[in-house]
């Protein structure tokens, strides 16, 4: 549900990078952040710290440039920095509790088939009655 229903436009990945990169000395662009998107979070790391004003700017901030030990402390310190700072996103888009309740109280499904309320009886038919999305 990230980037529909809550932090609409995904901008808390961005924000961890932001700060990951400040709270090393490093300031970096949300075009930075963006740049390795849907990578696997060191080669994220990798990427970001290719890009020449980053790598300029890591350097000159920690006089030399940025090694594997260094991604594996950005990476360590990724996590908990994440956890941080959903918590800041993490607020549902207007009206969206209204919609899951409102879809609840009709016994509707998602498309992945869990039901957002128990069907009325146990029943076989209730169940193969209950409307999808």
């Amino acid at each position: 549900m990230g980037g529909h229903c809550v932090d609409y436009g995904s901008f808390a990945p961005t924000a961890v990078f932001l700060r990951l990169f400040e709270n090393h000395n490093v300031k970096i662009t949300a075009e930075d952040a963006r740049s390795g998107m849907g990578l696997m979070k060191k080669d994220h790391l990798r990427t970001i710290l290719a890009r020449p004003q980053v790598a300029e700017a890591w350097e000159a901030a920690h006089g030399k440039p940025a090694s594997e030990d260094d991604i594996d402390n950005l990476f360590d310190n990724f996590v908990p920095l994440q956890i941080s700072v959903l918590k800041e996103f993490a607020e549902p888009i207007p009206g969206l509790l209204d919609v899951v309740q409102e879809l609840r109280k009709s016994g509707y499904e998602n498309r992945n088939h869990h039901r957002l309320s128990p069907p009325n009886d146990g029943s076989a038919c209730a169940k193969s009655q209950r409307k999808r999305l």
